[in-house]
């Protein structure tokens, strides 16, 4: 899956460094804005895309590898820094009628919520890293299997 995501993204990308204006039609039809309705698409969507995995993730369940804790953390915290930064500035400033306010503080609070989650995931799983102990080599009888706390009796296929 991360491979598939990759050669997508990489795939993308050359597609939009690469193309030209057509010259045949007229221009192309883009006009001078065309770039910019492509990036703004992409990185739209890497935004959604990343935001929204790593909140369903940390809702459907509760275990990560520290891997996706540092993930999480090193891609939200500059989000968050960027979004509490645009927030303090959109309050401090008196020309505004501060209507952005209510958003900014809202997306914030969202990446700087999933940058704690990650900095806890990054944490638990350095605190228990050398707890875990060795398995046990399974000592029961001739034909038997364990899987997890159970052993099962495996009889050959007739």
């Amino acid at each position: 899956m991360r491979f598939t995501t990759i050669l997508l993204g990489a795939v993308l990308l050359f597609a939009v460094t690469s193309s030209r204006r057509a010259e045949a039609c007229g221009g192309g039809g883009g006009g001078d804005y065309g770039g910019i309705i492509v990036a703004a698409v992409v990185v739209g969507g890497a935004y959604v895309g990343t935001t929204a995995t790593f909140a369903i993730k940390d809702v459907a369940t509760s275990n990560h590898s520290m891997g996706y804790g540092v993930a999480e953390t090193a891609i939200n915290a500059p989000i968050a820094l960027m979004f509490g930064a645009a927030f303090i500035k959109e309050v401090q400033d008196p020309n505004t009628d501060h209507g952005a306010a209510k958003t900014l503080g809202v997306f914030t609070a969202l990446h700087g919520a999933l940058m704690a989650h990650g900095i806890y995931t990054i944490v638990k799983k350095s605190r228990h890293h050398g707890d875990q102990a060795a398995p046990r080599r399974y000592d029961g009888p001739p034909g038997a299997m364990q899987v997890g706390p159970v052993t099962a009796v495996v009889s050959p296929a007739r």
